[in-house]
């Protein structure tokens, strides 16, 4: 492919891309706006998921957490993370990405002028 053939297959490839993007911007904003979601995260240090969803079988009465796994959203699939301590955990379910990625590996506060140890 000769140069000329380059710049022009280069130029049909940025056009078309400008043209998704302005599709896409006008059918995205000619969209009624939804209304905001709110989410609960409900996390119990040290609880195993068959500790609620078995509770029966575990000698346990758990009439509250029983309800919110009947009429909310739960998952029994969560594998913990190394460390498995608070922070990382949280911060592992709240950005789907493990210690390594975000960086939160103990249960220490951000204290970068080190005046809270």
């Amino acid at each position: 492919m000769c140069v000329a053939q380059m710049f022009h297959a280069r130029s049909m490839a940025c056009a078309l891309l400008a043209m998704l993007a302005l599709i896409c911007g006008t059918s995205a904003a000619s969209l009624p706006a939804s209304p905001p979601i709110t989410v609960l995260l409900i996390s119990v240090d040290g609880l195993k998921p068959e500790a609620v969803l078995n509770a029966q079988a575990h000698g346990l009465t758990l009439p509250n957490l029983a309800q919110i796994t009947r009429d909310g959203v739960y998952s029994s699939g969560v594998h913990g993370v190394l460390p498995t301590v608070t922070y990382p955990s949280h911060t592992t379910l709240l950005t789907g990405v493990s210690p390594a990625k975000h960086g939160i590996y103990a249960n220490t506060t951000f204290d970068p002028f080190n005046k809270n140890s």
